[in-house]
């Protein structure tokens, strides 16, 4: 995200929709690892992240689901 938000980041605007894909298989990884701790830490950083390109004047978000596994 810091790259993406970076000096050289794209235009965007309170016009602008924003799609975050929640990854199934980092959450696959944290359950049979058994460090479920990990999802904490992954909402965490999606919350920052969507903080973030609010500040910068996002205005819409698509945030997709977790496929049911």
């Amino acid at each position: 995200m810091s790259t993406f938000l970076g000096e050289d980041h794209p235009k965007i605007g309170i016009d602008d929709i924003v799609i975050v894909s929640i990854g199934g298989n980092d959450i696959l990884s944290s359950i049979y690892s058994g460090h479920t701790d990990n999802i904490d830490k992954a909402i965490d950083s999606i919350i920052a992240n969507l903080n973030s390109l609010y500040i910068k004047g996002v205005g819409s978000f698509i945030v997709s689901n977790v496929p049911d596994f």
